[in-house]
């Protein structure tokens, strides 16, 4: 499923938590998002079309778009061997 920021807007307000127990990567088609991991020391940085963010598992973290956006996430599995 892809999103803008429309969707953005209303899906994702505010601080957000990765429950999936999947590891989240973010694929930005266009534009750019603001991408912050809520940690005990907080930081931040752009994602476009050439650097994606990870969200790990219950990870706390915001997304914020910086105007016209299109983007996806994919989920993955860790398994143990």
């Amino acid at each position: 499923e892809q999103y803008d920021q429309q969707s953005l807007h209303q899906q994702f307000v505010g601080a957000q938590v990765n429950n999936s127990g999947f590891w989240i990567k973010v694929i930005i088609f266009e534009g750019e998002l603001v991408f912050r991991r809520l940690t005990e020391i907080p930081h931040g940085y752009v994602v476009d079309s050439e650097f994606s963010a990870v969200i790990e598992p219950r990870m706390k973290y915001i997304l914020r778009s910086k105007g016209p956006v299109r983007f996806q996430f994919l989920y993955y599995q860790v398994v143990e061997c």
